[in-house]
């Protein structure tokens, strides 16, 4: 990649807007009452004139966050990737894409800029790698193996997607992937009565289902990124490490651990449906469930 792609532009915009973003929370710590992470409340050190003139300047570093927003939306629409994939996973807005799309290289490796030949080296970065059964965590002495952003970006779009599903009555694969694998947590027979209620390995089963299933649809919805956007840039696309290990990939179809080229169409079919969702059938959208619901509809509002 060159200096002048959208891409790099992307990349440019989004450390801006990181420097921004921390810089006027930093402020609003200075003029506001806040809690630490210890629970203990610090006041602000100014008199109360001069703090409601902190948290004004850190309102128009917001406001010029907002601008940034506006022109990595601009940018993104010169971006494939984000038309090919991004745009048709319900729920996946644009400043997660170009967040995603700033930081995520799926080129080969090169001397200065390292990137992800495997979906496992995505999965890695973006901070859903499980050493010991555990999540990458930040130790100190230790360099960081992930990008941090990446896992609160992905949070987010998660938690966004879970959200307004009720209130849009939407879902997509997956959320149907997390509802599957959080039903089979809490109905299997790791769970445990205790005083405290079911229980997971000394956790809550609610939330430990809760985790481990959204981990779960991440991974998979960074693997299906991986897929298309390395078969849209023609390069040789890696089966996920448990497709390798289990001889097959999505739909029971033979997988053999080695990369193969793969066209669009090839890479969609190993994907599957991404977007809308039917929230009873668990089917695409326009279903004869949706159409029922539809003819419904029309008939009483008649």
């Amino acid at each position: 990649m060159n200096e002048s792609t959208p891409e790099l532009r992307l990349r440019s915009l989004f450390r801006e807007r990181r420097a921004l973003q921390d810089q006027a929370q930093d402020l609003e710590n200075k003029a506001k009452p806040h809690t630490t992470k210890k629970g203990v409340v610090v006041q602000p050190r100014f008199d109360q004139p001069t703090c409601k003139e902190i948290v004004a300047f850190a309102d128009s570093m917001r406001e010029k966050v907002s601008t940034i927003e506006d022109v990595m939306k601009r940018e993104l629409k010169e971006v494939p990737i984000y038309n090919e994939f991004f745009k048709k996973v319900w729920g996946c807005g644009p400043i997660t894409a170009a967040i995603l799309i700033a930081n995520v290289n799926v080129h080969h490796k090169e001397d200065t800029d390292k990137g992800a030949t495997k979906p496992s080296s995505v999965i890695q970065f973006c901070g859903f790698g499980v050493h010991d059964g555990k999540l990458s965590r930040m130790v100190s002495g230790k360099t960081r193996d992930y990008h941090p952003d990446l896992r609160d970006c992905l949070f987010n779009l998660f938690t966004t997607m879970s959200k307004n599903r009720g209130a849009w009555n939407k879902t997509n694969k997956y959320l149907v992937i997390y509802d599957g694998k959080k039903h089979g947590i809490i109905t299997g027979p790791r769970v445990q009565p205790s005083d405290k209620g079911p229980q997971i390995d000394g956790h809550p089963a609610q939330a430990f289902a809760h985790q481990t299933a959204w981990h779960t649809a991440m991974r998979v919805f960074l693997e299906d990124m991986y897929v298309i956007w390395r078969a849209q840039l023609g390069l040789p696309v890696w089966p996920s490490y448990h497709a390798a290990q289990m001889g097959y990939s999505h739909g029971g179809k033979i997988c053999v651990a080695e990369p193969k080229l793969l066209t669009l169409e090839a890479a969609w079919e190993i994907v599957g449906h991404v977007g809308k969702y039917c929230p009873q059938c668990n089917s695409q959208l326009k279903c004869d469930c949706f159409k029922k619901d539809e003819t419904t509809t029309t008939e009483s509002a008649v």
